[in-house]
């Protein structure tokens, strides 16, 4: 039996505009990540940064996986990435250590206590990598009226009969260069 706002929700929008909401994606993500990647409860979880850089590597083989030429994300892949990315990052605010820090009392006796301060390695690589991150998507975004083109390989199925002399990978597209080759904006362009 269906449940009345699921109901209710398909009613008024369609069956085929309800979607898996944003907030019900979340949720999974983040009980992965707490749950160490075991969804069973048990005991053979991993720790939480491990789960944490597998989730992103799994987001970024979803994304760009396939990803065969050098042209911009589409919209949707783009906002995906963006929007998960920030969901996966966010607990790294919350990944302290602890370290000694001096109080005064209010008797004036000075007592040693534990404060939360931010991983050094998170403080440090975190903006480096979020910065790759932009220049990767800006450097795709760029890829428009470029002077090179592709060549479709060809099919899955066309790939049985290739001749010895063809590609490994014939169901890659090929780069096409102009016979006269890149002009020098181009070239400069491509190895900003």
């Amino acid at each position: 039996m269906m449940l009345p706002h699921v109901l209710l929700a398909k009613m008024l929008l369609g069956y085929n505009a309800w979607k898996y909401t944003d907030v019900e994606a979340m949720k999974e993500k983040f009980a992965k990540l707490l749950l160490g990647e075991d969804i069973t409860g048990g005991y053979k979880g991993l720790s939480t940064a491990l789960a944490l850089s597998n989730a992103i590597t799994n987001l970024a083989t979803t994304v760009f996986g396939e990803l065969w030429k050098l042209e911009p994300l589409s919209e949707e892949r783009k906002t995906k990435w963006q929007r998960e990315m920030d969901w996966l990052l966010s607990p790294t605010n919350y990944m302290v250590e602890l370290v000694p820090s001096r109080q005064n009392g209010a008797n004036g006796r000075t007592v040693e206590i534990m404060i939360p301060k931010a991983r050094a390695d998170i403080h440090i690589n975190l903006p480096a990598l979020k910065k790759l991150d932009s220049m990767l998507i800006e450097t795709l975004d760029s890829m428009v009226d470029t002077e090179f083109g592709y060549v479709e390989g060809g099919s899955r199925a066309e790939g049985q009969n290739r001749t010895p002399g063809q590609s490994k990978r014939w169901w890659l597209p090929s780069p096409q260069v102009p016979a006269t080759g890149l002009s020098d904006t181009a070239k400069n362009k491509l190895l900003k």
